[in-house]
């Protein structure tokens, strides 16, 4: 039987999704065909063998020091060895789908689940995902960047360029953390200044009018298999954090979305 290493928690500030996201992945995990070896990362960042999903470490656990090239981590004080098959990351934001762990598991020689480290790299950055995508000639929405330290834009000038609401949003962030609706100069100022608390790079959209459409794509080119597409009806103006993961929160999730096949 082959052992899946189902990593979660991570040291961003998308922690806590982390471990919800697991919680429902482990469900749908079929153990009669895969053993699960649960691997959380505290907020240190440190790796640690768990008996199940958990949310702080428990007592007694095994820490994981990992033994590159050789598909395997050792447990810390001892000499006993565990080599995982896969590694299947459930992790958000930095130093998790920003390719970080992705080059940890090329390094380990240890297969990992979803994009490898330069996709997941490019994917996260939504400055270099605008980047890629203008190059291949795909639209994008509108945007401006502001770098930390520089000093904060007059609305009324952005405005001119792209309209009177905006959104703002670190570049290197997920789960709609750090995103802000703007349309004054005072909520553009706080939002600038709470966005940099994530990154250095902070995006300026426009606002865009738009259903917020998702399709899942499994696979590797040309084994590619994509989901039926969905729709997000979010809760409030846009799709916030709030809106994503609180548990009061009445964001719907239409399955399939209704759409034209055009």
């Amino acid at each position: 039987m082959q052992t899946v290493l189902l990593l979660f928690g991570g040291e961003s500030t998308e922690h806590e999704v982390s471990i919800v996201s697991a919680t429902n992945i482990s469900r749908t995990i079929d153990t009669n065909k895969y053993n699960i070896m649960y691997v959380f990362i505290d907020r240190a960042g440190k790796w640690w063998q768990v008996p199940g999903i958990v949310k702080s470490v428990p007592d007694g656990s095994a820490q994981l020091l990992p033994r590159m090239g050789e598909a395997s981590f050792q447990i810390a004080g001892s000499d006993e060895v565990v080599s995982p098959d896969v590694i299947f990351p459930v992790l958000h934001g930095r130093n998790g789908e920003d390719g970080s762990v992705q080059a940890l598991a090329q390094l380990l020689h240890i297969p990992v689940v979803g994009c490898d480290m330069t996709s997941s790299a490019a994917a996260m950055n939504k400055y270099l995902t605008k980047q890629v995508a203008i190059a291949n000639d795909l639209q994008v929405v509108p945007f401006g960047i502001h770098h930390i330290g520089d000093p904060v834009p007059v609305f009324e000038k952005v405005s001119e360029v792209l309209g009177t609401t905006l959104f703002i949003k670190p570049a290197n962030a997920g789960s709609s953390v750090g995103v802000h609706k703007v349309q004054n100069q005072d909520e553009l100022t706080a939002a600038l200044e709470d966005a940099h608390r994530y990154d250095d790079i902070v995006l300026m959209e426009k606002s865009i009018n738009a259903r917020e459409l998702e399709v899942a794509v499994l696979g590797n080119y040309p084994d590619i298999q994509a989901s039926v597409v969905g729709e997000i009806t979010p809760e409030g103006d846009f799709y916030s954090y709030e809106s994503k993961y609180d548990s009061s929160s009445t964001s719907a999730a239409t399955i399939p979305a209704e759409i034209s096949p055009e």
